[in-house]
């Protein structure tokens, strides 16, 4: 299994053999097993293939210092290394998106919670940048889907480049990316964090023989402690669109007022499609007497 031959192994330490990283936990283990007798549980260490590289190993110890046929320490292992490969793979593609490498919506729900537990344990600030970038379905419908993956690859990369140690960004699907930055003291950090942003993507892109310069509209939401991330994506999403609205290319800041003017909005859609629904329920009654109930469920839909 490690490409050796049994000779070379004699007298070699064990831990001369294991990945550094794993060095803490082979201790602890060992002595666990040489406190209790008979056989431990499973556990995992890399080692070293004489080949390069580390394989995973799974190892059973069975302490038999009190048999007197054996008076020693049995170890049996097993080579898992696919196994493992297998599942970091698996873990990558359920929390990373396929197109970019970026961590995906699950792994930044996880991400932000963890930063807002930070916060609060601190007495810090998060912020949360929502970017949309402008006119990219002109990308796309002009230079091909094959452009468009190209610029979102792109955009991705320079966003990655332009934040900062500790912080995060993720691609939530189709050209929307959002920027978590941690340990904020001030608001203004997190606007200065967006022009930064805005500007790195305004550089022109090169994809493939053709050049273009898009620009992003940016919300920005900042967490003083109560706030979940769904909160916080949904009021960064909130200024966002009113950055659009402001005419793109721009940052907003989410306030108490744009809370204000989406629930005044999400409160008249809801009585403009009631009041639709009771029209066209009135219209059938004279229409079809004796129908009209029958259409409420069919109704609620719309």
């Amino acid at each position: 299994m490690l490409g050796r031959e049994a000779i070379e192994l004699e007298g070699v330490p064990i831990l001369d053999l294991v990945h550094p990283d794993d060095h803490e936990t082979l201790s602890t283990q060992a002595a666990s097993i040489l406190e209790t007798p008979g056989m431990s549980p499973a556990f995992e260490a890399r080692v070293a293939h004489a080949g390069g590289g580390w394989r995973h190993m799974e190892i059973v110890a069975t302490n038999l210092l009190g048999n007197p046929a054996v008076a020693g320490v049995v170890i049996n292992a097993r080579d898992v290394t696919e196994r493992v490969e297998v599942a970091a793979q698996l873990e990558e593609r359920a929390f990373h998106d396929e197109l970019t490498g970026l961590p995906n919506r699950a792994l930044l729900l996880d991400r932000l919670q963890d930063a807002l537990h930070r916060s609060a344990r601190h007495d810090r600030l998060v912020g949360v940048l929502f970017l949309d970038l402008d006119r990219f379905k002109v990308v796309n419908d002009s230079l091909g889907h094959g452009a468009g993956d190209d610029l979102l690859r792109e955009a991705a990369r320079r966003l990655q480049r332009t934040i900062r140690p500790g912080d995060m960004v993720a691609r939530l699907g189709g050209d929307e990316f959002v920027v978590i930055i941690n340990d904020m003291v001030r608001t203004t950090d997190a606007l200065a964090a967006a022009e930064r942003v805005r500007t790195a993507l305004a550089r022109p892109m090169q994809l493939g023989t053709d050049s273009t310069v898009v620009s992003a509209s940016v919300g920005i939401a900042v967490a003083h402690g109560s706030e979940t991330p769904a909160d916080l994506l949904r009021d960064a999403d909130t200024a966002m669109y009113r950055a659009k609205e402001q005419g793109r290319d721009r940052a907003e800041l989410f306030g108490d007022h744009l809370r204000a003017q989406a629930v005044r909005r999400h409160s008249v859609e809801q009585e403009l499609r009631a009041a639709i629904i009771e029209d066209i329920r009135e219209q059938l009654a004279e229409q079809l007497p004796g129908i009209a109930t029958g259409v409420d469920q069919p109704l609620a839909h719309l």
